[in-house]
């Protein structure tokens, strides 16, 4: 039997862990990991999913029409999103110290280190705020993406799962929403990057 390892999944930014479940579902049945006794762990990231979190409204700021910017608590996304994942991983290596812990993510999970121009940022606040986010059913909104062109190329039960970790009953207006709210997705875009020197990457 090949040597037991944890396999920790890490969602992008606006998903939850839900989004997993079918790639979760595909490994656990590939013949790859047949041999192997491999842990899979999942979890939602804070204002994501289970972890939804509206106690701060963003703060839209329009000053630059072509250029909008979302200020919310969000932003510092290098920060909480890696002592997020620190926290995830030091738990799972107190559980289990000689098991191999092996990083899996998708896009803000993977806290990407990369520099860009303002066009990239002011691209995807401005379409993460016109995101449609409350319907009157949760009918209505699986429906919605069911239709919706950006999705129309993701596996069935892919969209299912985000689904069903990313749309939320909300009490105070009695529809179904989105669990990360546009306007905290959007701020994820605004966080001042991450840049690390080429020493810096060579640290273990």
């Amino acid at each position: 039997m090949s040597r037991p390892a944890t396999l920790l999944f890490a969602h992008g930014g606006g998903f939850c862990k839900e989004t997993w479940e079918p790639i979760i579902r595909r490994l656990r049945d590939s013949s790859l990991l047949q041999s192997a006794s491999t842990r899979f762990v999942s979890f939602d990231f804070k204002y994501h999913g289970s972890n939804r979190d509206e106690s701060v409204a963003p703060q839209i700021d329009l000053e630059n029409p072509r250029g909008p910017r979302v200020h919310h608590p969000a932003n510092d996304l290098t920060a909480w999103t890696s002592a997020e994942v620190l926290h995830q991983a030091r738990a799972l290596k107190n559980d289990s110290v000689d098991t191999p812990l092996i990083g899996i993510a998708h896009s803000m999970g993977g806290v990407c280190y990369v520099e860009h121009g303002d066009v990239v940022t002011n691209f995807l606040v401005s379409v993460t705020l016109q995101r449609e986010s409350s319907w009157p059913s949760r009918a209505a909104a699986e429906t919605h993406f069911r239709n919706f062109k950006n999705f129309a190329a993701w596996d069935r039960e892919s969209l299912d799962a985000y689904m069903k970790g990313g749309l939320v009953g909300d009490e105070a207006t009695e529809k179904t929403v989105l669990a990360c709210s546009p306007g905290i997705e959007a701020s994820l875009y605004c966080h001042e990057w991450l840049c690390l020197t080429d020493q810096q990457l060579e640290q273990p």
